[in-house]
């Protein structure tokens, strides 16, 4: 095992090596999924450098509404040359004493069969699994029709946009739900009946994939309106969806031709309370691995 390297604050201007090892690892971050966390939240993107970066990881914090916040942890990276050697697992530690200190009642993350028995080790347990689906336009713009209820997200919604996604979730995410329609070539739409918003849904731009979600609605059939609309409005480019295994929208993406290309456990980590999960049954797709 090597000596642990100096381990700092991620900066403005390490996004491009932050970049480079989530390329590395083969997953579909951008620049902007980087400086998405480094602005949300500053004091939990962590770099490991000896000289070069060579390992990340992140934390991610939402405050809840019955309970003292919830982290969720992400990004957890080596540089292949430096895998083995411990450093995932420094940075593990080394986010998880700052949720310790921050008191919050507990972290969440996403881990791959290979990482599952690791975090199990430090006190997580299973709680979901979330299914990666992948696919593109020309199917998915097959499925569903039009379905009135269905408009862009205008500024006067997000006030019942955030309440809606709280009742899901038992998290505050609208200042991170705000960012990601505000990005350059996302989408963003909701399914409203009289004055009520009853489902939303975001898209945004990925490295090798468009990216959907979070899908929210009260209903299956809601959020297979919204999902379809997302699936169908992008260009001519692959897209991923994260939904939880189980969803009603599962059938919807594979009905679009879409496939499993990748299954992880959603596993939470109790510490002074309860970690609220991000999922429930009005939660159809997530926002991404690292956020929840």
């Amino acid at each position: 095992m090597e000596p642990e390297p100096k381990v700092r604050r991620l900066a403005e201007a390490d996004l491009p090596a932050a970049v480079r090892l989530s390329t590395q690892a083969g997953w579909n971050q951008t620049a902007a999924d980087w400086r998405r966390l480094l602005m949300g939240w500053p004091d939990g993107c962590l770099a490991a450098f000896d000289p070069a970066l060579l390992a990340t990881g992140t934390l991610a914090t939402f405050a809840a509404t019955a309970a003292p916040p919830t982290g969720w942890i992400g990004m957890i990276l080596v540089e292949e040359r430096h895998r083995g050697r411990g450093h995932g697992g420094a940075m593990m530690r080394r986010l998880l004493e700052m949720a310790l200190a921050m008191r919050l009642a507990g972290v969440g993350l996403d881990a791959t069969d290979m990482g599952r028995p690791v975090y199990e080790k430090l006190g997580f347990r299973p709680h979901s699994t979330l299914c990666r689906w992948l696919g593109s336009p020309p199917l998915a713009a097959a499925i569903g029709g039009a379905d009135t209820r269905l408009r862009p997200l205008l500024p006067a919604d997000w006030p019942a946009v955030a309440t809606l996604d709280r009742q899901a979730t038992g998290v505050e995410r609208l200042p991170l739900l705000r960012g990601l329609a505000a990005e350059p070539a996302a989408a963003a739409v909701v399914s409203v009946e009289g004055d009520h918003v009853t489902g939303f849904g975001l898209s945004r731009a990925g490295r090798t994939a468009r990216a959907i979600g979070p899908v929210v609605a009260r209903t299956a059939a809601i959020a297979d309106s919204v999902a379809t609309a997302l699936l169908a409005a992008t260009d001519d480019e692959p897209m991923i969806i994260d939904v939880p295994e189980g969803s009603p929208l599962e059938t919807v993406v594979e009905a679009a031709g879409f496939s499993v290309m990748r299954r992880v456990t959603r596993m939470l980590l109790p510490i002074a309370g309860t970690p609220a999960s991000l999922v429930s049954p009005l939660v159809h797709a997530v926002v991404s691995f690292e956020l929840g």
